[in-house]
C-alpha cells in the first residue's frame, strides 16, 4: 500500500498475515408425530464454540526529501465465540384447509476478542498500551410466534405475529465502557393469495423484520492497521427495522412462466458504515443509523424451456433506493470539524 502523508512525503505499509482457527459444532433434533395427521412437534438445539488467532506484521516505509523512517509493527488477537439455540415449533391443522402454528426460540451468544498491538524499539517488540484491547460482547435473545393459515376456494391467507425480548451488552475492558442496551419488539406478518386458475396466482404479503447490528460494527476501540483509514465501530448502534411489501403475479405460459414482482421496503434506523474525514486528511470509518431508507422497485423473470435441449431464465430488477440521513448532519457536522460521507 502506498499514500501520500499530510506533508510532502510517502507512506509504504505492507502486511503480511496468518490465521489459525478450531471450530466445534453440536446439534440436537426431535420431531414428534401425533396421531392426528399433520400435528407435529419439533424442537431442536444448537451449539459451536469458535477459536481463532490471526496475526498481523507491518512493515512501514516514510519517505520524505531528507529522511527515510521504517517502522515495524505487528498484532494478534485471541478470538472465542460462544452461540447456544434451542427453538420449538409445533404446528396443528383444524381440518383440510386451516392449521395453526406456533413457536419459541432462544439464542445465547458471547464473543471475545482480547487485541493484542506491538511496536519494534530499541530492546525488540513492545506492547503499545494506547492501541491494545479487550473487547467481550454478549446478547440474549427470547422470541415466540404464532400464525395461523386458511384457505377458502381460490383464496388464500395467513396471518402471524412474533414477539422478541433482546438484551445486549458490551463490555471495552481495557477503558472499563459497559454499553448496555434492551428492547422488546413486535413483528406482525400476512399473506393473501389468488389462484383463478391452475396457471395464474396473485399474492400480497406484508411483514415487519429486525436487523441487528454485527458485533464488530459495536466495538469503540480503533483499529488502526492503516493509520490513513481508521476504523471504529460504534457501542450505540440500534438495530433497523424493514416493513416489507410485495405484490406478486405469476402465469404460465405454453413454454415459459412469467413472474412479476413490485415491492417497497421501508427501513428506520437504517444501519450504514459512516466516514469522516478531518483536517489532517486521516479518515474514520464507523457505522451510524441513519433516520431511514427506503427502497422501492419491480421485478421480472421470465423462465422455461424454448427447446428441449435449453433452458432459459431472464431477469429484470428495477429499483430506486432513497437515504435519509439528515440525523446525522444535523447533530454532527458542526461538532467534529469533519466532512461526513455516508458510504
Amino acid at each position: 500500500m502506498l499514500f501520500r502523508s499530510p506533508g510532502d512525503s510517502s507512506v509504504r505499509r505492507l502486511t503480511s498475515g496468518s490465521n489459525r482457527n478450531r471450530n466445534t459444532d453440536a446439534d440436537f433434533s426431535w420431531k414428534h408425530f401425533f396421531p392426528q395427521k399433520g400435528r407435529i412437534l419439533t424442537v431442536q438445539g444448537t451449539a459451536s464454540f469458535d477459536h481463532g488467532e490471526p496475526d498481523n506484521n507491518y512493515f512501514q516505509t516514510v519517505l520524505t526529501d531528507t529522511i527515510t523512517a521504517d517502522l515495524n509493527e505487528r498484532d494478534r488477537t485471541i478470538n472465542n465465540n460462544t452461540n447456544y439455540n434451542f427453538s420449538a415449533d409445533y404446528e396443528h391443522p383444524i381440518g383440510d384447509d386451516r392449521k395453526i402454528e406456533a413457536g419459541y426460540k432462544s439464542t445465547f451468544r458471547d464473543f471475545d476478542a482480547d487485541f493484542h498491538f506491538d511496536r519494534l524499539g530499541l530492546l525488540g517488540y513492545e506492547n503499545d498500551t494506547n492501541r491494545t484491547n479487550h473487547f467481550i460482547y454478549s446478547d440474549q435473545l427470547q422470541a415466540a410466534y404464532a400464525q395461523f393459515k386458511q384457505a377458502i376456494g381460490k383464496f388464500g391467507y395467513q396471518i402471524g405475529l412474533r414477539s422478541e425480548y433482546a438484551t445486549t451488552e458490551s463490555n471495552l475492558i481495557t477503558t472499563d465502557s459497559v454499553f448496555h442496551k434492551d428492547y422488546f419488539s413486535l413483528f406482525p406478518s400476512a399473506f393473501l393469495t389468488y389462484k383463478p386458475s391452475m396457471k395464474s396466482s396473485l399474492k400480497a404479503t406484508y411483514s415487519r423484520r429486525i436487523n441487528r447490528p454485527r458485533r464488530n460494527a459495536l466495538n469503540p476501540f480503533p483499529n488502526y492497521d492503516d493509520p490513513q483509514n481508521v476504523r471504529i465501530g460504534n457501542p450505540a448502534l440500534d438495530p433497523e427495522y424493514t416493513d416489507s411489501y410485495e405484490l406478486e403475479f405469476m402465469h404460465i405460459f405454453e413454454k415459459f412462466t412469467l413472474t412479476t414482482t413490485g415491492y417497497a421496503r421501508v427501513t428506520k434506523d437504517n444501519i450504514q458504515r459512516y466516514r469522516l474525514v478531518d483536517t489532517t486528511n486521516i479518515t474514520t470509518t464507523t457505522w451510524a443509523n441513519l433516520a431511514s431508507a427506503g427502497n422501492y422497485g419491480a421485478e421480472f423473470i421470465i423462465n422455461g424451456n424454448p427447446f428441449k435441449w435449453w433452458t432459459l431464465t431472464l431477469s429484470s430488477n428495477i429499483y430506486y433506493n432513497v437515504l435519509n440521513a439528515t440525523n446525522i448532519q444535523d447533530r454532527k457536522s458542526t461538532r467534529l470539524n469533519s466532512s461526513h460521507i455516508p458510504l
